[in-house]
């Protein structure tokens, strides 16, 4: 692939405050905020920023199997809560 080839990092924008805002009633405030942490099948995700970066490497993986961490990592952008 041209992205590992090149050793590039895959950049993203990834706001917990947009999955919270949209299903505040299943989503805990303290998970979206970062304070607690939720644990799903056998993994723990210390907030909700860690699931959604967790989530995107599983799709990534899903495309292509040699998108590993070491191999493309994930830089994140931006990511937010707004004031």
């Amino acid at each position: 692939s041209v992205l590992i080839s090149t050793g590039s990092s895959w950049f993203t924008n990834i706001y917990p405050y947009f999955a919270f805002a949209s299903d505040p009633t299943s989503i805990p405030l303290t998970y979206a905020l970062g304070t607690s942490s939720t644990t799903i099948g056998s993994t723990t995700y210390p907030s909700l920023l860690s699931a959604q970066v967790a989530a995107l490497r599983a799709a990534l993986l899903a495309v292509n199997a040699s998108y590993t961490s070491s191999l493309l990592p994930i830089v994140l952008g931006e990511t937010g809560w707004p004031t």
